[in-house]
């Protein structure tokens, strides 16, 4: 787990890691490896979600008309 709705316990520095994944900020893929995240639980409308569709290291492993949830592929 990276964040949840306890978000006030992770602290300004994470919270501000996180927000800024979600809005798809320039610097996104390195803040998921930094972190090691290899799912993702979003809002299907976040920007996140569009820019994980988008990106062949990761698959969509599920969605609902909310979310989608996306897993980063491994190696073979």
């Amino acid at each position: 787990m990276f964040i949840d709705s306890q978000h006030q316990m992770y602290g300004e520095r994470i919270l501000a890691d996180a927000v800024g994944m979600m809005l798809g900020r320039h610097e996104w893929r390195q803040l998921l490896d930094q972190y090691k995240i290899d799912a993702v639980l979003c809002p299907r409308d976040a920007a996140l979600a569009s820019l994980l569709a988008q990106d062949g290291s990761w698959t969509q492993a599920a969605a609902t008309p909310q979310a989608a949830l996306f897993a980063r592929k491994t190696s073979p």
